[in-house]
């Protein structure tokens, strides 16, 4: 996401907050879990996970400690 000056791309009298996000582009990627442990997965239902782009475009995912 980029900072803009939005009164430089808007009227002058617009009454708009004078900085802004703007949306740049969309990032998709998918991900599949491989479970190869003895207890089922659903007994781990409701555990959160945690999905972050890093600056090189790849997706970092990170799992609760008790999972």
């Amino acid at each position: 996401m980029a900072v803009m000056v939005a009164t430089s791309l808007l009227a002058p009298a617009s009454a708009i907050a004078d900085d802004y996000r703007e949306f740049e582009q969309r990032l998709e990627e998918a991900f599949q879990i491989v479970w190869q442990e003895r207890q089922p997965i659903t007994s781990f239902g409701n555990q959160a996970v945690t999905l972050n782009l890093t600056d090189n475009k790849q997706v970092e995912i990170t799992f609760v400690e008790e999972l």
